[in-house]
Protein backbone atom coordinates (compact mmCIF):
# COMPACT_ATOMS: atom_id res chain seq x y z
CA UNK A 1 0.00 0.00 0.00
CA UNK A 2 1.26 3.12 -0.74
CA UNK A 3 2.03 5.78 1.79
CA UNK A 4 -1.45 7.92 2.61
CA UNK A 5 -3.27 4.30 2.18
CA UNK A 6 -6.72 3.36 0.90
CA UNK A 7 -8.14 6.84 0.78
CA UNK A 8 -5.17 8.16 -0.64
CA UNK A 9 -5.20 5.56 -3.58
CA UNK A 10 -8.93 6.69 -4.15
CA UNK A 11 -8.29 10.86 -4.31
CA UNK A 12 -5.22 10.14 -6.49
CA UNK A 13 -7.02 7.27 -8.67
CA UNK A 14 -9.99 9.60 -9.74
CA UNK A 15 -8.22 12.87 -10.54
CA UNK A 16 -6.24 12.30 -13.22
CA UNK A 17 -3.87 14.44 -15.39
CA UNK A 18 -5.69 15.84 -18.22
CA UNK A 19 -5.12 13.46 -21.65
CA UNK A 20 -3.79 16.69 -23.38
CA UNK A 21 -2.01 19.52 -22.98
CA UNK A 22 -3.94 22.88 -21.62
CA UNK A 23 -3.57 26.15 -21.57
CA UNK A 24 -4.46 28.19 -18.34
CA UNK A 25 -8.32 28.64 -18.10
CA UNK A 26 -8.80 25.56 -20.63
CA UNK A 27 -10.67 22.41 -19.31
CA UNK A 28 -11.35 18.81 -20.15
CA UNK A 29 -13.99 16.34 -19.28
CA UNK A 30 -12.92 12.98 -18.70
CA UNK A 31 -15.63 10.26 -18.28
CA UNK A 32 -16.03 8.79 -15.24
CA UNK A 33 -18.01 5.69 -13.30
CA UNK A 34 -18.38 4.13 -10.13
CA UNK A 35 -20.44 0.80 -9.53
CA UNK A 36 -23.57 0.58 -7.45
CA UNK A 37 -24.94 -2.30 -6.23
CA UNK A 38 -28.98 -2.46 -6.87
CA UNK A 39 -30.31 -5.25 -4.56
CA UNK A 40 -27.69 -7.80 -5.86
CA UNK A 41 -27.66 -6.42 -9.57
CA UNK A 42 -24.05 -4.78 -10.48
CA UNK A 43 -25.36 -1.13 -12.23
CA UNK A 44 -22.70 1.88 -12.76
CA UNK A 45 -23.23 5.38 -12.12
CA UNK A 46 -21.33 7.74 -14.82
CA UNK A 47 -20.65 11.19 -15.04
CA UNK A 48 -17.42 13.38 -15.55
CA UNK A 49 -14.51 14.99 -13.84
CA UNK A 50 -13.98 18.53 -15.59
CA UNK A 51 -10.31 19.33 -15.30
CA UNK A 52 -9.28 23.03 -15.99
CA UNK A 53 -5.76 24.58 -15.56
CA UNK A 54 -6.47 27.34 -13.31
CA UNK A 55 -2.50 28.96 -13.27
CA UNK A 56 0.76 28.32 -12.63
CA UNK A 57 1.74 28.81 -8.97
CA UNK A 58 5.02 28.73 -6.64
CA UNK A 59 5.18 26.52 -4.28
CA UNK A 60 8.98 26.92 -2.31
CA UNK A 61 10.97 26.66 -5.40
CA UNK A 62 8.73 24.61 -7.60
CA UNK A 63 6.83 25.63 -10.54
CA UNK A 64 3.16 23.95 -9.84
CA UNK A 65 -0.22 23.69 -12.61
CA UNK A 66 -3.01 24.48 -10.27
CA UNK A 67 -5.84 22.00 -11.50
CA UNK A 68 -9.41 22.89 -10.32
CA UNK A 69 -11.60 19.81 -10.63
CA UNK A 70 -15.41 19.47 -10.74
CA UNK A 71 -16.84 15.95 -9.88
CA UNK A 72 -20.20 15.25 -11.35
CA UNK A 73 -20.75 11.67 -11.00
CA UNK A 74 -24.93 11.65 -10.81
CA UNK A 75 -26.04 9.79 -14.39
CA UNK A 76 -27.48 6.48 -12.72
CA UNK A 77 -29.73 4.24 -15.49
CA UNK A 78 -31.57 1.76 -13.86
CA UNK A 79 -32.80 -0.99 -15.95
CA UNK A 80 -37.14 -1.47 -16.55
CA UNK A 81 -37.43 -4.63 -14.83
CA UNK A 82 -35.53 -4.22 -11.88
CA UNK A 83 -37.95 -2.99 -9.02
CA UNK A 84 -37.97 0.00 -7.03
CA UNK A 85 -36.04 3.42 -6.79
CA UNK A 86 -32.51 3.92 -7.23
CA UNK A 87 -30.21 7.21 -6.56
CA UNK A 88 -26.88 7.67 -6.77
CA UNK A 89 -24.43 10.99 -7.19
CA UNK A 90 -21.38 12.11 -6.28
CA UNK A 91 -20.62 15.57 -6.49
CA UNK A 92 -17.24 17.86 -5.36
CA UNK A 93 -14.72 19.89 -6.37
CA UNK A 94 -10.57 19.63 -5.59
CA UNK A 95 -7.89 21.64 -6.35
CA UNK A 96 -4.17 20.27 -6.49
CA UNK A 97 -0.87 21.55 -7.44
CA UNK A 98 1.08 19.33 -9.71
CA UNK A 99 4.98 19.65 -9.72
CA UNK A 100 5.26 20.54 -13.71
CA UNK A 101 9.81 19.82 -13.87
CA UNK A 102 9.15 16.77 -11.47
CA UNK A 103 6.19 15.80 -12.89
CA UNK A 104 4.13 14.67 -9.42
CA UNK A 105 1.36 15.72 -7.29
CA UNK A 106 2.50 18.21 -4.77
CA UNK A 107 -0.62 18.74 -2.75
CA UNK A 108 -3.95 18.82 -3.19
CA UNK A 109 -7.36 19.36 -1.21
CA UNK A 110 -10.86 17.44 -2.17
CA UNK A 111 -14.52 18.49 -1.09
CA UNK A 112 -16.65 15.43 -1.92
CA UNK A 113 -20.60 15.25 -1.03
CA UNK A 114 -22.33 11.56 -1.78
CA UNK A 115 -26.00 10.68 -1.70
CA UNK A 116 -27.54 7.20 -1.95
CA UNK A 117 -31.26 6.56 -1.61
CA UNK A 118 -32.90 2.89 -2.39
CA UNK A 119 -36.51 2.65 -1.89
CA UNK A 120 -36.70 -0.96 -3.14
CA UNK A 121 -38.62 -4.29 -2.33
CA UNK A 122 -35.93 -6.30 0.02
CA UNK A 123 -34.73 -9.30 -1.72
CA UNK A 124 -36.36 -12.82 -0.96
CA UNK A 125 -33.88 -15.20 0.70
CA UNK A 126 -33.55 -18.81 0.57
CA UNK A 127 -30.79 -20.67 2.36
CA UNK A 128 -31.03 -24.21 2.62
CA UNK A 129 -32.01 -25.66 5.95
CA UNK A 130 -32.74 -22.33 7.23
CA UNK A 131 -36.22 -20.15 8.62
CA UNK A 132 -35.90 -16.61 6.91
CA UNK A 133 -39.17 -15.03 7.99
CA UNK A 134 -40.21 -12.60 5.28
CA UNK A 135 -40.34 -8.79 5.25
CA UNK A 136 -43.16 -6.97 6.21
CA UNK A 137 -44.72 -5.26 3.18
CA UNK A 138 -45.11 -1.15 3.26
Amino acid sequence: MTKGGIACSMVLGSIPLPSKTLNVGEAVDVPTQMPFNAMGSRLYVKGRLRITLRRYVKIADRTCAQFDVDIDISDLKVPPELEGEYRCSTKGASVFYFDVSKRRFVSGTTAVQAGLSIDAPAPKIKIPGVEVPDMPER
